[in-house]
């Protein structure tokens, strides 16, 4: 008998540049599973502010794909902070691996996107499961902000600028020296954009790309994956000014989505 088991994490209360709808995201995601896809509560694992520690989100994910079974669903989703880091990185189209910000935010805390292909594939090169990563990652209300972590010292710097942070995952299958599979990915910009943190959407709190990719999935559940971007692209434009192109990797897009078929 297969399972379904899901993996969120929302961090709102970072100490430098926090959040407003990142935990509202992911516990959204996690109703939206129950409702719409028959997911047991029981098998959804949460993670929020300060226990969002870099090792509990990488012990938690590797703890749910540990426990899987062939032909088992798991659902990876993260709402918060995503950065870069270091210079010049080999298999990096732009020299950096792009990383989640952990509740515990430093340089040395990052995830980068190598570390969880690694933590994946050490689980799913054994067995086959149908994976999929939701990675949402936001700046911060009308403030717009962005962090950077220097690579000698290791200290969190904020200049106030016109930009703001950077999507925490490559989609493009091409980024890397290793192929990104194989499972889905959704993820709410490309590398080199930022993702639209809402102060105020329906009097709560939301990021943009997670309301307009849970609404097309709460109206369609059983939509294919490559219908699922012109319907979440045309919702974002709707609600926000902000402009960010959603990315998706998926091993067939012909496949409902959370899904083999």
């Amino acid at each position: 008998m297969t399972t379904k088991h899901a993996f969120l994490v929302g961090i709102n209360d970072y100490k430098i540049s926090p959040l407003r709808g990142c935990v509202n995201d992911v516990i959204a995601l996690g109703e939206l599973l129950v409702r719409k896809y028959n997911f047991d509560s029981n098998d959804i694992t949460s993670l929020y502010d300060a226990d969002a520690t870099s090792n509990n989100i990488k012990q938690g994910l590797a703890n749910v794909l540990r426990e899987s079974n062939p032909g088992d669903t798991v659902i990876f989703g993260y709402a918060g902070h995503g950065t870069q880091k270091g210079i010049n990185i080999e298999g990096e189209i732009d020299g950096k691996n792009e990383a989640l910000v952990p509740f515990d935010m430093s340089y040395n805390t990052l995830i980068t996107d190598t570390k969880l292909h690694e933590i994946i594939m050490s689980f799913l090169a054994s067995k086959e499961v149908n994976f999929t990563a939701i990675y949402d990652c936001c700046h911060s209300g009308t403030m717009i902000r962005s962090l950077d972590f220097n690579d000698t010292t290791g200290k969190i710097y904020e200049p106030v600028i016109n930009r703001s942070l950077n999507i925490e995952f490559p989609q493009e299958i091409l980024t890397k020296n290793v192929v990104i599979g194989p499972y889905n990915v959704f993820s709410a910009c490309k590398d080199e954009e930022t993702a639209a943190d809402l102060l105020n959407l329906n009097g709560v709190p939301r990021g943009a790309f997670s309301y307009a990719l849970q609404k097309v999935l709460d109206d369609s559940p059983n939509i294919i994956i490559s219908n699922i971007e012109e319907r979440v692209s045309d919702i974002i434009e709707n609600i926000t000014t902000h402009k960010q192109n959603p990315t998706y990797f998926a091993v067939n897009s012909s496949s409902r989505v959370f899904t083999n078929s």
